[in-house]
């Protein structure tokens, strides 16, 4: 029996988010005020001055270099090279967030031109608003030229929705919830039209906030990216390349990807209703796998061995994590995990029998996840001067193939073709969603 997913999905536009941008369009603002009496951390990719206690910083600066991480690695082919790092102001609760000048009444987040200030989700909820301004952010910054809004929006909705696993995301997620919102919007016949999706400007899209042209914007970046076998994710980077020489959006558009916007969109309908009921299920799957891992991983650091998942899963709930962790705090904070992330992802524990602990002595010991396909989810580790993640996939009477997921930040391949993810196709269901709600601009 396949076990019960922990990990939970989170439903695309239950309704929009509390979140909102002044769109990377807009002209920078003025310098940032300065907030008086603000811990300050210099991280990778940010500035982060935040008031949160010391784990739940801790748990920031890691989401938020994995975070931008992924940003950079998924669009190296059209975006620029970091180069300063992006401001960021995390408060602990939105009475301290409406204190910061400028935050719109409301709001969870806003991406104001300049810098990105948002309210920190308590820990182990979603961290999608900062995800998703996170983008904002990133795009303004890192990619020439104005992005159409449905473009801008569409990826900020695709990394929003990304699922951290410690050392790395995963994006490109379906959850049946979402799908079902695509599939009705498709039959009930309430998709705007393709030329009227690239005509929009940020300023008739902010008037009429709407969680359809949301969903929509998501739907047609997914399938750039994903439809078809990746058919079409060349032509996205050339036409991201496009817009930076001052195209127009729509002629950019016909430029790349042909002048019949109608058959396109089609094409983009056809993929959609082609797709079970979970199509990334096994992505999911995947995830979880990279996750727990990312424990084992730590628990080795730390010197600590378990025989059976069982050990594993009754040491995430007995303290010893815990105690790994705080051990980890004292001597390489840098890969530090908070508590919350593995009680997420643990199986329940009478759903052990497809997960295995491997061990011998000549390497670290593994995970292994058994799908209800037979294929098998290996994830291992290394601990040399970078502690790396990664899964690999084997399927049924085959040796050990290479790594199909990888949580390694320095084993990413380049370009757009990053974003391609073929997820294990399996009957496992996760019936949880994680709920977001309010407003996005």
């Amino acid at each position: 029996m396949t076990p019960k997913l922990l990990l939970t999905r989170q439903p695309q536009l239950t309704c929009l988010l509390v979140a909102m941008t002044i769109a990377c369009a807009c002209a920078q603002s003025s310098a940032e005020p300065k907030i008086p009496n603000i811990p300050k951390y210099n991280t990778k990719y940010y500035v982060l001055y935040t008031d949160l206690d010391k784990d739940m910083a801790r748990e920031a600066v890691v989401r938020i270099t994995a975070m931008a991480h992924e940003y950079y690695t998924r669009t190296r082919s059209f975006a620029g090279r970091i180069s300063t790092r992006f401001p960021l102001y995390l408060y602990k609760d939105s009475a301290s967030y409406r204190q910061h000048p400028g935050v719109i009444p409301g709001s969870a987040g806003i991406y104001n031109g300049r810098t990105l200030v948002a309210t920190a989700p308590r820990s182990g909820r979603s961290w999608r608003v900062v995800q998703h301004e996170g983008f904002h952010q990133f795009a303004h910054k890192m990619i020439e030229g104005r992005l159409p809004v449905w473009l801008n929006e569409g990826l900020a909705e695709y990394f929003g929705n990304g699922l951290w696993t410690g050392d790395s995301m995963t994006v490109g997620l379906i959850s049946p919830s979402d799908l079902a919102r695509v599939k009705a919007m498709i039959k009930n016949n309430s998709l705007m039209s393709l030329d009227k999706m690239l005509a929009m400007s940020h300023q008739t899209w902010n008037s009429g906030l709407s969680s359809r042209n949301y969903l929509q914007a998501w739907s047609m970046v997914h399938f750039l990216v994903h439809g078809d076998n990746g058919k079409y994710q060349k032509a996205l980077s050339g036409y991201i390349r496009d817009l930076s020489k001052s195209r127009s959006v729509s002629q950019a558009f016909r430029n790349r990807f042909g002048g019949n916007t109608k058959a396109f969109q089609a094409s983009y309908v056809r993929w959609w209703n082609s797709l079970d009921d979970d199509p990334t299920a096994g992505l999911y799957q995947r995830a979880q796998v990279l996750t727990l891992t990312s424990y084992l991983a730590r628990a080795h650091y730390a010197g600590k061995k378990f025989a059976t998942m069982q050990e594993f899963v009754t040491a995430s709930g007995d303290g010893t994590f815990t105690k790994i962790m705080a051990l980890i705090a004292r001597r390489k904070p840098t890969i530090w995990l908070p508590d919350s992330l593995l009680a997420r992802a643990i199986p329940g524990a009478s759903e052990l029998s497809a997960w295995t602990i491997l061990a011998d002595d000549r390497r670290a010991a593994r995970l292994q996840f058994t799908c209800s396909d037979g294929t098998r989810l290996i994830g291992s580790f290394t601990t040399g001067s970078k502690l790396t993640v990664k899964v690999t996939a084997v399927k049924k009477a085959e040796k050990p193939a290479e790594p199909a997921v990888s949580g390694s930040i320095s084993n990413i391949q380049q370009g757009m073709s990053n974003f391609q993810v073929t997820a294990t196709s399996t009957t496992s269901r996760l019936r949880r969603d994680q709920a977001d709600s309010g407003v996005r601009r």
